[in-house]
């Protein structure tokens, strides 16, 4: 009998603990409902597969490896040759969540199928979250695709990895793409090279020339992460972008002024 309430209490939590923690080598059970969103994925009815996917998108981080490696294969088949673009770019999405190598290779897999622009697009933010070189080969590939969503998306997803190794890539990309369709990924790229020190010249020229103010304000972020304290040209582009119109440029310019202005 334990007579003291501390240990009792303590003996449960033990007891408690003990019936959570799952064996060595143990797979983690699935969801309650991952059979029947796993059976709807097979569906003839295109609006019961994309409603499996978003569902099946929703609980991919609680499946154990085993699981997320057969949702990975079963979402890359859909990827492939689901005749509905939707569906398709709702697999990606799933792909996404999972995060594993397996999910990757997938996407990478998949992309030279496809035709459709949302298709190409939910493929390049998928790969934002994975860091594996065949995926950044494919970023790569579509920061020079024929479609402005599709490079702005890979933009946007080379910047969310940190990539060191693409200024180049970015360098071109912001060179060659000027038009008002590519202002979203001009300004994620500039963003991306707020890594790079030695694009600080161009980021300088975008700041004082670019006709974007979404790409201004990426500009005036980036140069206040690689710019010199005592950079008087970099200062002075800032002041003149502190006085736009725009609230959000001139906050931003101002912030990065004040980043300058206290780094040691």
């Amino acid at each position: 009998m334990i007579k003291s309430p501390v240990k009792f209490i303590g003996w449960c939590a033990l007891l408690l603990l003990s019936m959570l923690v799952l064996p060595a080598g143990a797979q983690t059970p699935p969801p309650a409902n991952f059979e029947r969103i796993s059976a709807d994925l097979s569906s003839q009815e295109k609006e019961e597969r994309l409603s499996a996917l978003i569902a099946m998108r929703g609980i991919a981080r609680e499946l154990g490896a085993g699981d997320r490696d057969a949702v990975a294969a079963r979402c890359g088949d859909i990827l492939r040759s689901d005749p509905s673009p939707v569906v398709r770019a709702a697999a990606a999405g799933v792909l996404e969540e999972i995060g594993t190598p397996t999910s990757s290779a997938q996407l990478v897999e998949s992309l030279p199928r496809q035709k459709e622009v949302n298709v190409r697009k939910a493929i390049a933010y998928a790969l934002a979250g994975h860091k594996d070189t065949e995926s950044l080969d494919i970023l790569r590939t579509l920061l020079r695709d024929r479609k402005a969503e599709v490079r702005g998306a890979a933009a946007w997803a080379i910047a969310q990895r940190n990539e060191t190794s693409l200024s180049d890539d970015l360098i071109r990309y912001l060179r060659k793409y000027r038009k008002d369709e590519d202002a979203f990924g001009r300004s994620m790229a500039v963003r991306a090279l707020g890594a790079h020190p030695e694009a600080r010249d161009l980021l300088l020229r975008i700041l004082s020339g670019d006709k974007h103010d979404i790409v201004l304000i990426s500009a005036a972020s980036a140069l206040a992460r690689i710019a010199a304290p005592g950079d008087a040209e970099v200062v002075e582009a800032l002041k003149v972008a502190a006085l736009s119109r725009n609230p959000y440029l001139a906050s931003q310019s101002n912030a990065a002024l004040d980043q300058l202005r206290t780094r040691p």
